[in-house]
């Protein structure tokens, strides 16, 4: 069925509002766009200042962009890995040293930009994500890759460089990753 997120924006947007006082409502809702059927098609919450998500944060079903990168996040709410993207999941340049345990369960159809955080790790089932487009994790703080890596399954390129204490040469062979970028 369709999920309309009209009828549960409100509530959501309250709870972002509670956990970031820097941000009003006004922000919050400047980027949202809408399908004719109450659909969500893209969210851009692009240098909005935000700190915290709400656990709530985790039942979004965007049909196009979500943007959350420019902001401070430091973590995601666990519910994180619920949310499905119908194109590019933007959460660069923020502050998160780690993610969720959810998030290989996470649906991007299109690019996933975690590039210009502090990840020192990943979650041990990260292998298990599945992305459609070019995944970037671009100059980050990563020093090893978890055991189920190997699992990855990325449409695009798969972007390593930048993390300083992790060695290129050893990540292993990824049979459903079109490519590493090494350069």
């Amino acid at each position: 069925g369709v999920w309309s997120f009209q009828g549960t924006a409100e509530s959501l947007i309250l709870d972002m509002v509670a956990l970031n006082p820097g941000c009003s409502e006004e922000r919050l809702r400047s980027g949202l766009e809408f399908h004719q059927d109450g659909t969500l098609a893209s969210w851009d919450l692009y240098k909005r200042d935000l700190v915290q998500l709400p656990d709530s944060f985790g039942s979004l079903r965007v049909a196009g962009d979500l943007s959350l990168h420019l902001n401070q996040l430091e973590n995601l709410p666990p519910s994180f890995g619920n949310i499905q993207v119908g194109r590019h999941l933007w959460l660069s340049s923020n502050k998160l040293a780690s993610l969720p345990s959810s998030f290989d369960s996470l649906r991007v159809d299109g690019d996933l930009y975690l590039r210009d955080n502090r990840l020192a790790s990943l979650p041990a089932s990260f292998g298990n994500l599945r992305v459609g487009g070019f995944l970037n994790l671009f100059r980050n703080q990563l020093r090893s890759l978890p055991a189920s890596f190997g699992n990855l399954q990325v449409g695009g390129d798969l972007d390593l460089r930048g993390n300083c204490q992790l060695d290129l040469e050893s990540v292993p062979k990824l049979p459903c990753v079109r490519g590493l970028v090494r350069k």
